[in-house]
């Protein structure tokens, strides 16, 4: 006997009414709400006007325009595919509709967890839905305390490169560090590459001042100086010394080593020069070997001329000759276009949106596993990706990466300790050398603490202290 591949047609059956019933009644005997949910929520049904219109226009027939749909259930006419009713239930294909009365119920059973917004909509999507859930759930993560302390960090924004100078020792960076017990400062041309390495008795700002005399002797006075937000850079001195010396002082934004790049690469080739068993002899190999972005060497560009080091060269190479600008300009622009190509494929770089005076927001380090401090934006900085953020007392000034926006305070009872809430001084780096300094001191005339007095205490019934969070100061 021959079988056929093609198989016999058989006259379908439309779907009757009883057909669509059946199969929500089998649905809803497979859904795990217990009999005691169901009930309540049939009976909040029942009360809810809104869901009672839904379900009768459902089983009646929905019109086919939405002009023609009553004002009060418009919402739910996108959805109408997926709507049925059975047992005074309303059903979004194997999900119960909930009636407005229990939908904050709802959501804080479904955010139990506080899995995130993505885990927080796929539960929802397993068992329960209503017009606007999707918007709700997020608001409900944005104003939840844990949630929004326990986020992760956020990603890295697109890499900045710097523009080469016009000239050499226009542009200069500097920073300290600490190696085997000993203090450095090194200083570095933006231009050219060229390091000064010297050694530190001390870090105070007098003797950086001094240092930093010794390499502007030889070099110059550059028109700016770049560095983090140390004290040694932060204190009346060095503000009396870039003022009498004619240059421009600009500071990276604090706890932020990418914005002061030019300096972290300095530090590492430092400190592999000073590792070696001659260091004189590594620093002079360092000036005589080009760099990759510019293909010429430091001492080249710097200088004009090639050194001459302990490996042999003709002597007509040593002459001077001063590099075409406008070709390493373009050469270094080639390498850090790659080097910005690479640094935000590598990590998955994206723009965040700015933010805005008055915008609230929660605060974190790189090295810190929650976003612990509310704070409020006061104002731009003059650095890149940089704002002024006020804590309740202390201004700060953070980069836009450790700033996640918030819609509004989170709404918590104040902490047993003032752990939520840490010192500037917890934040510094353990370091012996103090590279940090970025407490923005405010004006007494608009401290809020000059205002604490008027307040009243109030103490918990076990005496314990009740301090007001900053989210309700009214000085912010």
């Amino acid at each position: 006997m021959e079988l056929s591949k093609s198989p016999l047609l058989s006259e379908q059956k439309p779907l009757t009414t009883e057909d669509v019933q059946a199969f929500v009644d089998w649905v809803e005997s497979t859904r795990p709400a217990t009999d005691a949910q169901l009930e309540r929520i049939r009976e909040a049904s029942r009360h809810d006007a809104q869901l009672q219109k839904v379900m009768d226009v459902t089983l009646k027939g929905w019109p086919a325009g939405v002009e023609d749909v009553p004002y009060q259930i418009r919402e739910f006419f996108d959805s109408r595919g997926h709507l049925s009713v059975s047992d005074v239930l309303l059903t979004y294909d194997d999900r119960i509709v909930i009636p407005a009365s229990m939908r904050e119920e709802i959501l804080e059973r479904i955010h139990t967890g506080h899995q995130g917004i993505t885990e927080y909509r796929e539960r929802a999507n397993l068992s329960v839905w209503w017009p606007g859930i999707s918007k709700e759930i997020k608001s409900k993560v944005q104003l939840c305390h844990f949630c929004q302390e326990n986020q992760s960090s956020q990603r890295k924004e697109p890499l900045m490169a710097t523009v080469l100078p016009d000239r050499p020792w226009q542009k200069v960076s500097t920073d300290l560090f600490e190696l085997t017990g000993r203090k450095y400062l090194v200083v570095m041309d933006y231009y050219s590459r060229f390091i000064e390495i010297l050694t530190l008795v001390g870090t105070t700002s007098q003797t950086v001042i001094q240092k930093l005399k010794s390499v502007f002797a030889r070099w110059g006075v550059p028109e700016e100086l770049v560095s983090d937000n140390g004290t040694q850079f932060k204190s009346a001195l060095f503000d009396e010394f870039k003022v009498k010396y004619g240059f421009q002082h600009t500071t990276s934004s604090p706890h932020h080593h990418q914005a002061n790049g030019a300096a972290e690469s300095a530090v590492r080739i430092s400190k592999h020069i000073l590792k070696q068993e001659d260091p004189f002899l590594a620093l002079m190999a360092y000036r005589a070997t080009p760099i990759p972005a510019t293909g010429k060497t430091p001492s080249e560009l710097i200088m004009g001329r090639q050194i001459r080091t302990t490996v042999p060269i003709m002597a007509k190479v040593l002459e001077p000759k001063l590099p075409n600008h406008a070709t390493v300009k373009k050469a270094d622009a080639k390498a850090k276009r790659g080097y910005k190509e690479s640094f935000d494929r590598r990590n998955g770089t994206r723009e965040l949106p700015p933010l805005q005076p008055g915008d609230w927001v929660r605060t974190k380090l790189e090295n810190e596993k929650q976003w612990t401090t509310e704070a409020k934006v006061v104002s731009k900085d003059q650095s890149p990706r940089s704002y002024i953020i006020d804590t309740g007392g202390r201004r700060l000034r953070r980069n836009r990466r450790f700033l996640r926006k918030v819609a509004t305070p989170a709404c918590h009872d104040t902490p047993e300790d003032d752990s939520l809430i840490p010192d500037i001084s917890s934040e510094s780096t353990p370091t012996d050398i103090q590279e940090e300094n970025d407490v923005i001191p405010v004006s007494s005339d608009t401290s809020p603490t000059s205002n604490l007095n008027l307040v009243p205490e109030q103490r918990t019934s076990s005496g314990r202290l009740v301090r007001k969070p900053i989210r309700y100061r009214e000085d912010l």
